[in-house]
């Protein structure tokens, strides 16, 4: 990545010092604790029947001369149709496992762009689908999140039998879907004593989650390389640092909407996740981001001008681990590249400055 001049950094750094002040709240109002930080009861035991069992499904995902195809097989009985597809060599591909958001399945359209940008890219495509599952009051579905990830990571177990490298797999999933692929790693770990290459948690469950132990969550133990990308960390997704890299999109607070609709808020701001993934995949090394001392900073734009930068996607580099500020711009394909770098164009403060460019309105 080309670095700007010291001085060009310097002059940026100090014009957006006022700004950054008047944006930083007064403390003595409190910070917040996060959308259900404690949920009682949801840390009990649960267990899967025969008959949900049953709805617990895995979707193989391939692509060919333009055509998506997907087959969908209960979690229990799909090993043997994993090993017999011809669209499936767990011997020489890498293989990911993606696991869907709280109310949402494999039928999503973002699922389908996932699963085609992975097959694109060489990997066999598997997709855990706990809609049928998980689609009930949100504290039943993350007290049963264990045992759905209990139950992906018995089928890794098994694809690690039958050929599968740990180092080659990688396993993705948004919302409560990092949860229980987190889950799922960990039972992998406890069986064979091997963790996934790499896991990528979009904007990870904070309600019921957030004040559980480390060892309970997703969490930097889960694989060799874990990232997290924060887009709504006191909503419905969570501040605290789970990776050996953070990325906080804009903050991690809300996200910028798109112009004529700039209010992002709760949902719109934690869908925003998955969303600002895909282009990542599309267009590498445009989503750079710049490290920062503490997630305060991050949520403040604070880091302007520090060094250190990476890329958020496949290019991440995980030998400078840490947090990092990750700026997009407000229309697709969101990425800022160099010029997100600069204090200047921090897009929530840019498009009020350009939304109130003149000197007097009349309405």
């Amino acid at each position: 990545m080309k670095q700007l001049p010291l001085p060009v950094l310097m002059l940026l750094l100090v014009r957006s010092m006022k700004a950054l002040v008047e944006r930083i709240p007064d403390l003595s109002i409190g910070v917040p604790a996060g959308y259900l930080p404690y949920c009682p009861g949801v840390e009990k035991n649960s267990t899967l029947s025969k008959e949900t069992l049953q709805l617990l499904q895995v979707t193989i995902h391939w692509n060919t001369e333009g055509r998506e195809y997907h087959k969908n097989f209960p979690i229990e009985t799909v090993l043997h149709n994993i090993l017999s597809d011809r669209h499936i060599d767990l011997k020489s591909r890498k293989t990911i496992l993606y696991c869907v958001p709280y109310y949402e399945g494999a039928f999503a359209v973002s699922t389908h762009d996932l699963g085609n940008l992975y097959y694109k890219m060489g990997y066999n495509v598997l997709i855990l689908d706990t809609f049928a599952t998980l689609t009930r009051h949100y504290p039943k579905a993350v007290r049963l999140s264990k045992a759905v990830g209990l139950e992906a990571g018995k089928l890794l177990v098994k694809l690690m039998e039958h050929g599968l490298d740990p180092d080659n797999l990688e396993l993705i999933g948004m919302s409560i879907g990092a949860q229980v692929i987190s889950y799922a790693a960990k039972h992998m770990k406890a069986v064979t004593g091997k963790r996934p290459h790499k896991i990528t948690g979009l904007d990870p469950s904070g309600p019921c989650y957030r004040n559980q132990p480390h060892e309970d969550v997703f969490f930097i133990n889960d694989a060799e390389r874990v990232v997290a990308y924060h887009t709504n960390i006191d909503g419905l997704g969570t501040a605290r640092r789970l990776g050996h890299v953070d990325f906080y999109l804009n903050g991690g607070e809300f996200q910028p909407g798109d112009p004529g609709t700039f209010v992002c808020l709760d949902l719109c701001s934690h869908s925003k996740s998955l969303e600002f993934y895909l282009a990542m995949l599309r267009y590498p090394k445009l989503f750079i981001g710049v490290q920062c001392d503490s997630v305060q900073d991050a949520r403040f734009a604070k880091c302007f001008g520090n060094p250190v930068q990476n890329y958020g996607g496949v290019f991440t580099d995980f030998s400078k681990p840490g947090i990092y500020y990750l700026p997009t711009n407000l229309e697709y394909p969101y990425y800022g590249g160099e010029e997100g770098l600069a204090a200047v164009n921090e897009p929530f403060e840019k498009y009020m400055r350009d939304d109130n460019s003149e000197d007097v309105f009349e309405a």
